[in-house]
């Protein structure tokens, strides 16, 4: 990134083509034992299997880690390994490649705890995801290099493309084809997206899109609060090397009708990445239009265009007409060979999952392909100490909720898997039988949800997964010695067998 101060020393640069604001990240938000370890049955999967997460190393990309002080106590309270964990099993910290300078909410430390709470024994190590798209980018390698098995990220920037893979999503699957998996937050979006095609409205407001009907305005009904819209369209993104860049410029505004726009984003787009930004604050309850414009000089041809809802105020709610009900898994989350994990509230597993209505659907069409995401479901809702949710259960812990908490329960299971693989003597690599790998044991035993683009291939079930490549040892809970006399008063105690 580049100081404010010396922006006009870029003015000198003949190379340079676009510059962008920088964009924020957006994350997917021992004594205390995440509800979701129990959910995906982990607790009976380690009594069962013998398998902890021993010899397997697990990364985290999100906001921060240590920001607000929190990793000593967490040592203290055996909810982390560290020096001051009073387990001496538990006494490697926490590696951190690259913390957040300043700020965060250490949801990072939080999805670490998770891990922790499923594969105890997994050796951890973090690394921010907050210094832009493509520091994030390089961070999937830097992981990789330091020597992660596995890698879990849940952080989402809304300049990361739609229509073609991003830099992250190119390192996501450069990372999967090294050996090392990806699994990432779906998102927080629920169905607040629309696609269209471009039309060209009545004269004389041609120059705007049509949404059906000879309506040039979409209408949004907005309840109060901040609000964040990503807009894209199928162009060549400059940033990617395609082309000479958008040979369209769309423009997004809000207003009463076509000659009476109150506010928008009219950056010029030719030559450059084919996105546009609206960012608002609604003080009231209000009803306005949201226009999209086609520039004059821009190309013509049919041309789709997509928006996602990042930010929808207070409430989450977003009304329009024509209703939203598109895909919101996109950018790396979205790259084929990420594992794309939603999430379901560990209260609601049982007898038949069900969706958290906010997890984000797929079906986003990228790089000309239908991405079928997200790629499976795991709990959220569970204790942490980290208070970056609300006490929804009483217990007197923080809950931490939304898919930044499901993929790191996933990403867990995996680690365990990948213990049994090395314990019991079972290839996990493809080599010898392309579907034994952990990927195919999570979707293959999860449990079907139905609706494949809002719950991938169901919720995962680490005693389901590990039950595929050995049986599980019996574990001898207890003995109600005396009921057991009372029931067979036949039998004596002493030192004859029978």
């Amino acid at each position: 990134y580049v100081p404010i101060e010396n922006l006009l020393v870029l003015d000198t640069s003949d190379f340079l083509v676009q510059v962008l604001d920088g964009k924020l990240g957006l994350t997917n938000t021992g004594t205390v034992v995440s509800e979701g370890v129990a959910a995906m049955r982990a607790n009976i999967a380690r009594l069962g299997w013998g398998v902890t997460g021993d010899g397997v190393t697990i990364g985290v990309i999100s906001d921060s880690f240590d920001n607000n002080n929190g990793y000593g106590s967490d040592q203290a309270g055996r909810n982390l390994p560290g020096p001051a964990n009073p387990d001496p099993d538990q006494t490697t910290p926490v590696d951190v490649l690259e913390d957040l300078d300043g700020g965060g909410s250490d949801e990072g430390r939080a999805m670490l705890q998770l891990i922790h709470d499923v594969a105890p024994d997994a050796d951890l190590k973090f690394a921010t995801g907050f210094n832009g798209k493509y520091n994030a980018a390089s961070q999937i390698e830097a992981l990789r290099l330091a020597g992660c098995d596995i890698i879990v990220d849940d952080v989402q920037y809304i300049d990361e493309a739609f229509y073609e893979d991003d830099v992250w999503a190119q390192a996501v699957n450069n990372s999967v084809d090294a050996g090392v998996p990806v699994f990432t937050a779906a998102g927080n979006f629920g169905n607040k997206s629309i696609e269209q095609t471009f039309t060209p409205a009545a004269a004389p407001f041609d120059t705007f899109h049509d949404w059906g009907g000879g309506v040039t305005g979409q209408t949004l009904n907005l309840d109060p609060g901040f609000y964040i819209i990503s807009v894209q369209w199928d162009d060549d993104y400059i940033s990617l090397g395609e082309g000479t860049g958008a040979q369209v410029d769309l423009n997004a505004y809000l207003g009463e009708s076509p000659d009476i726009l109150d506010f928008g984003s009219n950056v010029v787009n030719f030559n450059k990445d084919p996105m546009d930004f609206l960012y608002f604050l609604v003080l009231n309850p209000t009803t306005t239009n949201l226009y999209v414009e086609r520039s004059v000089g821009s190309a013509t041809g049919p041309l789709k265009f997509k928006y996602v809802v990042f930010r929808s105020g207070d409430t989450a709610a977003f009304d329009a007409t024509p209703a939203l009900d598109g895909s919101t898994i996109v950018g790396h989350a979205n790259a084929e060979k990420n594992f794309t994990v939603g999430a379901v509230r560990y209260d609601r597993v049982d007898p038949t999952p069900i969706p958290q209505q906010s997890s984000s659907d797929g079906g986003t069409t990228t790089g000309g392909d239908v991405r079928n995401k997200p790629d499976a479901m795991g709990p959220t809702g569970g204790d942490t100490t980290v208070p970056i949710g609300p006490d929804f259960d009483g217990d007197g812990q923080p809950n931490f909720f939304g898919t930044s908490a499901a993929a790191p329960h996933v990403a867990a299971v995996a680690a365990m898997i990948l213990e049994a693989g090395t314990k019991f003597g079972v290839d996990l690599s493809g080599t010898a039988d392309p579907s034994l790998t952990v990927r195919n044991l999570l979707l293959e035993t999860a449990v079907d949800m139905g609706d494949p683009l809002k719950n991938g291939a169901g919720f995962v079930r680490a005693d389901l997964a590990l039950g595929a490549i050995a049986n599980p040892v019996p574990n001898l809970i207890s003995l109600n010695f005396e009921q057991w006399l009372e029931d067979n008063p036949g039998f004596v105690p002493g030192e004859t067998s029978f």
